[in-house]
């Protein structure tokens, strides 16, 4: 846009304008005498003068020359230091709507991360979508009002800075680094759709997890002191497919008769933490496991649960699974091995003010170490790890499993090679 001036000791008004090269998209300032003598007069003259500038330049009206001159605006800007990063975010914003049509998608650090984690709701399941919420919640409120700043405005020593905050708070590395993780794939996908042009998670280091504890497998003795302590069948049954198929304690509550087929002796399903993949596992009846079952009440409903009781309850919560089956390693004598205890941490980033609990207390051992001991007891009795993989899941595959009749043989002839508790 043409500025106008009057030179010391005339009553002339001058006028100053860039005017682009469109060879070179470089621009050029160009001095004329607009020849008035009012500011208004000097200032229509000065609009005209420019437009005849540009139009003998060539920059006309296609989308190449508007998006020339808005750069020329910047450039003059810049000339002026006037020019910031909200100032160029809009000249930025008026190129794309020229060139698209569109406006440019502008985001915060809180609106994207949040608009993230509602995607990734939709496409993972339960347990790993929490985690995503869990993580974003986490990474917003200790921004506090820094979260409302652009995307772009994050950078690597702000991440590193989380990260040494939860961990102050108590949580483990391991802990740590997944929030690390799932924060740093929100600003993968913002890359992926060019928001931001670099991913500060991406350059940051995993800290080394001394400090985590490893879940400890129960002994057959303790997994019998558990059956025997369970306060309900449907519980007893619970607790004996964890120890013969390694099933997450999700996924056995949900356990539907559909999945269950005693004719072949086997439970095939696609476990919860796998299903978007559609990796499915396949997993022979033990002998005791199969007698439990036949004596089991069974539906002829095949989306009916095996264990109603556990179906509705929540793994997690003051009232979840996973709480009630430490009550039952309680009741049988079961010790819940080495624990970690959480630390107090501030509320927010720099305020140490109020103290609140962070973390949670970890135990060694709990339902998950069913898991654990079900693989412990196949590698003990020399189940080849292949096979060990295949029934809990663990394999690089990311298709849907088919099984020949003669796996299935080979499977079960490893389960039976694991001892019972009777």
């Amino acid at each position: 846009m043409a500025s106008i001036y009057q030179r010391k000791g005339s009553q002339i008004w001058q006028c100053s304008f860039y005017v682009p090269d469109t060879q070179t998209g470089t621009s050029r300032q160009v001095r004329k005498s607009t020849d008035c003598l009012t500011r208004k007069d000097a200032k229509a003259a000065a609009e005209r003068l420019e437009q005849e500038a540009r139009k003998q330049a060539g920059a006309g009206e296609d989308k190449s020359q508007r998006i020339l001159a808005v750069l020329v605006k910047a450039g003059e800007e810049a000339n002026r230091e006037t020019l910031n990063a909200a100032r160029a975010r809009a000249f930025l914003s008026e190129i794309v709507r020229i060139s698209t049509g569109e406006d440019l998608p502008t985001f915060t650090v809180k609106s994207w991360l949040e608009e993230w984690q509602r995607r990734k709701a939709s496409v993972t399941v339960g347990p790993t979508a929490a985690r995503y919420k869990a993580s974003v919640k986490a990474f917003v409120t200790w921004l506090g009002e820094r979260a409302k700043k652009p995307l772009e405005s994050v950078t690597i020593t702000d991440i590193r800075a989380f990260r040494d905050h939860m961990q102050a708070g108590g949580r483990t590395a391991r802990t740590c680094n997944h929030y690390v993780k799932d924060i740093g794939s929100g600003f993968r996908s913002a890359l992926r759709e060019g928001l931001i042009t670099y991913n500060p998670v991406s350059s940051l280091e995993a800290l080394p997890t001394d400090d985590s504890i490893d879940r400890q497998p129960f002994t057959r003795d303790e997994v019998m002191k558990l059956s025997r302590a369970a306060t309900s069948p449907d519980w007893r049954g619970a607790i004996l497919v964890g120890a013969f198929t390694g099933l997450r304690l999700a996924d056995i509550a949900k356990l539907k008769w559909g999945a269950v087929d005693l004719s072949v002796g086997a439970i095939r399903l696609i476990p919860a933490k796998t299903k978007r993949k559609k990796r499915e596992v396949l997993i022979p009846l033990h002998g005791e496991l199969k007698a439990f079952f036949e004596d089991h009440p069974i539906s002829d409903d095949p989306n009916a649960p095996v264990f109603p009781s556990l179906a509705k309850v929540s793994v997690s919560g003051q009232k979840g699974l996973s709480l009630t089956f430490a009550a039952i390693m309680d009741l049988a004598g079961v010790s819940r091995g080495e624990t970690r205890k959480a630390q107090g941490t501030p509320d927010k980033a720099g305020s140490a003010s109020k103290k609140i609990s962070a973390g949670r207390t970890v135990h060694a051992r709990g339902f998950h170490s069913l898991r654990h001991t079900f693989t412990s007891w196949l590698a003990n009795v020399d189940v080849a790890e292949e096979l060990r993989m295949k029934m809990t899941g663990h394999t690089d595959s990311g298709v849907h499993q088919i099984y020949s009749h003669h796996e299935v043989e080979t499977l079960a002839r490893a389960i039976d090679k694991v001892p019972g508790l009777i």
